[in-house]
C-alpha cells in the first residue's frame, strides 16, 4: 500500500496561553499542501521494521522507535490487541524539523493506511484519538481533510471546504527548530502575551483569501524571528517580493509565502535567486495549497 503523507502550512496560528498540564492551546486554520513525503506499507512478517529514505540536508531522520511512524504502528496494534506484523518504507521530502509538519504526517499516513489494511478495526473517532496521543499536528493530517480549523492541542479539528488552491514558496534554513523551542521562547518572551478575544467568521467565510490574509498570523514568529534574525530576512524578502502572506512555518524554522498566482511566485523566486537577504544556499521550494483548482 503506498500512501501520500502531505506537509501543512499554518495559515494562522495563535497561542491561547499556557495550560496547567505545561502544553500550550492554540487556534489554528491549516492547509494541506502539494509537497508531500510518501509511505509504504506491508502487513507481513513479525514485528515493525522501518526504513527511511531522506536527502542529508534534510537533516536525520531516525528509523527506530523513536520515529513517529514507528510509534503510530506501535500504537495501532496495541490498540486493536494484534501482533505488530508491518514493513513501513517511508522516502522523505518534507524536510525536517520545519514547521511543515512531516512527521506528523508521516505518522498519520501509518494510523490511517495501516487501519485501513487491517480491515479497518477502528473507526474514525477512535483513529483520531491515537492520533492526538502521537502530536498535535496529526489530528489534522488524520482527518483527511485539505483545510481545517483546530484548536485546543490540535486535537479538536473542524474540516472546512478549502479555497482555490494557491502557488507557494518555501524558504529552507540550514538549522532546524524544535516546537519545544519555540513554544519556550514563546513562554520566555512575557511582551507576547496571551492572544486577545477574537470572533472568527464562519466557515464557509474562512474559505475565501481575502478572509484568511486579513487573519494571516503567526504568534510564533515574533519569539522566534527575536532569536533568528536571518528567518525575519527570508520573511521580509518574500513580502517585498510581492507575497499575500509570508511567515515562520508553523514553529519554524522553514519561512513560506503564498502568492495570487504562478506568474507572481515564479518571479518572487527569480528575485530572491538574483539576490537578497535569503542565504543562496538555503533550498527555496515551490509548491501548491492543495484545493479547488489544483495544478
Amino acid at each position: 500500500m503506498n500512501l501520500v503523507a502531505p506537509a501543512k502550512l499554518n495559515l494562522r496560528l495563535r497561542v491561547l496561553g499556557r495550560r496547567a498540564d505545561g502544553f500550550h492551546a492554540i487556534e489554528t486554520l491549516l492547509v494541506r499542501l502539494h509537497l508531500a513525503d510518501t509511505v509504504e506499507l506491508e502487513t507481513e512478517g513479525e514485528g515493525i521494521e522501518l526504513h527511511v529514505e531522506a536527502p542529508a540536508e534534510y537533516g536525520a531522520v531516525p528509523d527506530d522507535e523513536t520515529n513517529l511512524c514507528w510509534r503510530a504502528a506501535r500504537m495501532l496494534y496495541d490498540a486493536i490487541d494484534r501482533p505488530a506484523a508491518v514493513r513501513i518504507r517511508l522516502t522523505k521530502r518534507i524536510p525536517a524539523a520545519a514547521g511543515l509538519g512531516g512527521g506528523s504526517s508521516d505518522a498519520a499516513a501509518v494510523l490511517v493506511g495501516l487501519n485501513r489494511r487491517l480491515g479497518e478495526p477502528l473507526d474514525a473517532p477512535a483513529l483520531v484519538g491515537l492520533a492526538g496521543r502521537l502530536g498535535s499536528d496529526v489530528p489534522f493530517f488524520a482527518a483527511e481533510t485539505p483545510f481545517a480549523l483546530a484548536w485546543g492541542r490540535g486535537q479538536r479539528v473542524l474540516a472546512i471546504a478549502p479555497p482555490p488552491s494557491r502557488p507557494v514558496l518555501i524558504v529552507v534554513p540550514d538549522v532546524g527548530i524544535s516546537a519545544a523551542e519555540a513554544y519556550g521562547w514563546w513562554s520566555e518572551d512575557a511582551a507576547t502575551g496571551e492572544a486577545p478575544a477574537e470572533i472568527l467568521p464562519g466557515p464557509d467565510r474562512l474559505a475565501s483569501w481575502s478572509t484568511i490574509e486579513r487573519l494571516a498570523t503567526n504568534d510564533l514568529a515574533g519569539p522566534v524571528e527575536r532569536r533568528r534574525p536571518e528567518l525575519a530576512a527570508a520573511r521580509r524578502a518574500l513580502e517585498s517580493a510581492g507575497a499575500t502572506i509570508a511567515h515562520l512555518c508553523g514553529s519554524g524554522s522553514c519561512v513560506a509565502a503564498v502568492f495570487s498566482d504562478e506568474a507572481d511566485r515564479d518571479a518572487a523566486r527569480a528575485a530572491l535567486a538574483a539576490g537578497s537577504d535569503v542565504d543562496p544556499a538555503w533550498p527555496i521550494i515551490p509548491t501548491w495549497t492543495e484545493g479547488p483548482t489544483d495544478p
